[in-house]
C-alpha cells in the first residue's frame, strides 16, 4: 500500500488539476458556477470562504485538510454532477479518463486501476480514502524508480539534435516552433500555437501529454516533498529512456502567449538525474541571444523570473 499522503493546501496562486477539482467541488457544494479554469484566484477564494462559513470552519480562504475533507462526497457509478467531474479531473493525473461529469463504467474502471496500483480498497467508487490519495499524489509512487516504456532513445536524440534551429527575430525566440518540430519529428505532436497556447492546452488536460508536477521557481516549491522530487526524477528518467518530456513556463496561467511563456525539451543525458528543479537537463532553440541551448534548466531561463512551471511527458 502506498503511504498515506497529506492533503494539499490550495490557496491563491495555486494552479493545476487539484484546483480544477476544487472548483468543481465548490460548485457542487455551494450551488454556484464559479469558473473552472485551474487557477485559484479571488473568485475561488471567495467561494472557499463561503463554504467554510457555511460549515463552521476557519474562514481563511485556503483549502487544506479540514476544508477538502468536508467538501468531498462519495461518488458511485452513474453519478452525474460536478463532484463526479472533480473526481475525474483528479483521476486524469494517473489514468486516461473522460472528464465530463458523467461517472460511468469507464470512470469506475479507471478508479479501480488507480486503487489497485495504490494498494487501497478497490471498489470503483470515490470515497474519503480514494479522494485523499487522488488529491495527495501527482504521480504513482515508485514510478520514478522504474524504467519508462515506449521510448526510443536514438530517435529522440536525433529529433532534438537534427531538427533545424529556429533563429530569434524581432524579439521572438520561436522556441515553441522548434519544440513543436522536434515532437512532430518524433511522432508525439504538441498542440499548435505559441508557448502560452501550448501551456494552456496541456494545462487543461485531454491530450496524451500528461503533467508531472507544478513548481513555483520563486522558491515555494519544496524539493523535500516526495511527490515533487519524484516528478523531477521521472521527467529526466523519461528523457534518458527516449520518452518525450518538456518543461513549460508562463508568468501566469493566462499569460500573453506571444511574450510571457517559454518551452524547453527535456533532453537525454546518460544516467544523470536532477537533485532539484534547476538541474533538469533541457534543450531549446532561440533562447535569448543563443540559437540552441543544451544544459541545466536554470541556465536556459537565464535571469528571467518565471513564477510558474510545469513538466509534462508523453503517455504512449
Amino acid at each position: 500500500m502506498a503511504s498515506v499522503p497529506s492533503w494539499p493546501i490550495l490557496k491563491e496562486g495555486s494552479t493545476g488539476i487539484n484546483v480544477y477539482a476544487l472548483q468543481c467541488l465548490l460548485n457542487y457544494r455551494n450551488g454556484t458556477s464559479i469558473s473552472v479554469d485551474g487557477t485559484f484566484g479571488a473568485g475561488t477564494r471567495s467561494a472557499v470562504v463561503t463554504f467554510q462559513n457555511n460549515h463552521n470552519l476557519l474562514a481563511d480562504g485556503q483549502a487544506g485538510e479540514a476544508t477538502l475533507s468536508k467538501m468531498i462526497t462519495t461518488i458511485y457509478s452513474e453519478t452525474k454532477n460536478s463532484a463526479a467531474k472533480a473526481a475525474q479531473y483528479l483521476v486524469s493525473k494517473f489514468e486516461s479518463i473522460s472528464v465530463d461529469g458523467d461517472y460511468g463504467a469507464g470512470s469506475a474502471n479507471a478508479v479501480k486501476t488507480f486503487q489497485q496500483k495504490m494498494g487501497i480498497s478497490v471498489d470503483g467508487g470515490v470515497g474519503p480514502q480514494t479522494w485523499q490519495y487522488l488529491f495527495g499524489y501527482n504521480t504513482y509512487p515508485g514510478t520514478g524508480t522504474t524504467t519508462p516504456v515506449g521510448g526510443d532513445l536514438t530517435k529522440y536524440s536525433n529529433a532534438i539534435h537534427n531538427t533545424p534551429l529556429i533563429f530569434p527575430s524581432g524579439g521572438s525566440t520561436f522556441c515553441n516552433v522548434w519544440a513543436q518540430n522536434v515532437m512532430k519529428t518524433f511522432g508525439t505532436p504538441l498542440p499548435d500555437g505559441a508557448c502560452g497556447d501550448i501551456f494552456n492546452s496541456l494545462h487543461a488536460g485531454f491530450t496524451k501529454w500528461k503533467p508531472l508536477a507544478t513548481y513555483t521557481i520563486g522558491g515555494s516549491y519544496d524539493i523535500n516533498n516526495p511527490n515533487y522530487l519524484e516528478a523531477l526524477l521521472l521527467a529526466q528518467k523519461y528523457a534518458n529512456a527516449g520518452v518525450p518530456a518538456i518543461a513549460l513556463t508562463a508568468l501566469t496561467q493566462n499569460s500573453n502567449p506571444a511574450n510571457d511563456s517559454h518551452i524547453a525539451v527535456v533532453s537525454p543525458h546518460g544516467s544523470t538525474l536532477p537533485q532539484s528543479v534547476r538541474d533538469v537537463l533541457v534543450s531549446c532553440s532561440g533562447v535569448e541571444a543563443a540559437c540552441f541551448y543544451d544544459g541545466p534548466l536554470s541556465n536556459a531561463w537565464g535571469s528571467k523570473r518565471w513564477p510558474f512551471m510545469m513538466f509534462f511527458y508523453y503517455a504512449f
